[in-house]
């Protein structure tokens, strides 16, 4: 089987429960390695471990990230395991090296910084600082990702408990997490409502939280790139380095460690599907491990 033809149909079969974004970097990497065997013609049944492991040993020394680089080995790794339990005569995924990847600080964002944007926004009254404080209040209380925020729908709001119960797609399934928020932050949500609004004729989709408010896509739903130019302009206008929404989601970890939750409620409130990546957090902020030392140690 040509490896374009296989490409298109192992994408065809992850469509339906796969994001269009997922879908999208799994064509990326599987191409990037059609292009290194040289032929979009290649018979996949053909493709040796050698070739494999020498485009993972390549795109690391090219300067590809740890994370890029183990991303590639895993898409190739479960391209080649579809096939492989369908039968067909091509090398055993088990055998395909996945690179590790280590473990590094997280970027924290500092309060200083998530507070003078705060204090810039309830200046602003226009329509646009409305909703950018909803946003960034949202991403400090509840660790929500940029895929689950953008996808926020109002019926999903429970306005009583102040929580929303909402789907993320990770590990290559689809599941709920409930999230939650402060009485500060569901007056900045409903005053983004109440302007919102004046703009429904123009709203495409009519239950989406947060809407683009500039250029051709105004009215549709925001989308990543959004957030992103929306928190490097807030940044740059008060002179300081951008405020990655992600690092909101870090300081929301490192605060549920430094208040002594373990791994399991933090897992949970930040919608982890692996243990290990909550305990980062606790490993680097946590104070019971202080604890535990001083029964060993005086210090």
């Amino acid at each position: 089987m040509h490896i374009l033809n296989a490409i298109k149909e192992f994408e065809n079969w992850k469509k339906p429960n796969t994001k269009e974004a997922t879908i999208y970097y799994y064509d990326r990497h599987l191409k990037y390695f059609t292009l290194f065997l040289r032929d979009p013609e290649y018979q996949i049944e053909k493709i040796k471990l050698n070739d494999i492991t020498l485009f993972i040993n390549l795109s690391q020394q090219i300067g590809w990230g740890d994370n890029n680089v183990q991303e590639k080995a895993v898409v190739i790794r479960n391209f080649f395991d579809y096939y492989y339990k369908q039968g067909k005569k091509v090398i055993n995924p088990d055998l395909i090296p996945v690179p590790t990847v280590q473990d590094k600080m997280p970027r924290v964002a500092d309060y200083k910084s998530y507070k003078l944007i705060v204090k810039m926004l309830e200046g602003d009254k226009k329509m646009q600082g409305i909703r950018n404080l909803a946003i960034l209040k949202m991403y400090y209380d509840t660790a929500i990702r940029r895929n689950e925020l953008c996808n926020l729908n109002i019926s999903e709001m429970d306005f009583n408990s102040r929580s929303a119960k909402i789907e993320t797609e990770k590990a290559r399934r689809f599941c709920y997490r409930q999230i939650f928020w402060s009485k500060d932050t569901q007056k900045s949500i409903l005053d983004w409502i109440e302007v919102r609004k004046g703009l429904l004729p123009l709203i495409q989709e009519k239950d989406a939280l947060f809407v683009c408010l500039d250029g051709n896509k105004f009215g549709k739903r925001i989308g990543k790139q959004g957030i992103n130019e929306m928190m490097r302009r807030l940044s740059k206008k008060i002179g300081i380095p951008t405020l990655n929404p992600h690092s909101l989601r870090h300081l929301f970890g490192k605060d549920c460690a430094e208040k002594n939750l373990n791994n399991s409620n933090i897992s949970t409130l930040m919608g982890h599907t692996n243990l290990n990546y909550s305990l980062r957090y606790t490993r680097l902020y946590g104070k019971e491990l202080h604890k535990q030392h001083i029964k060993v140690r005086a210090i």
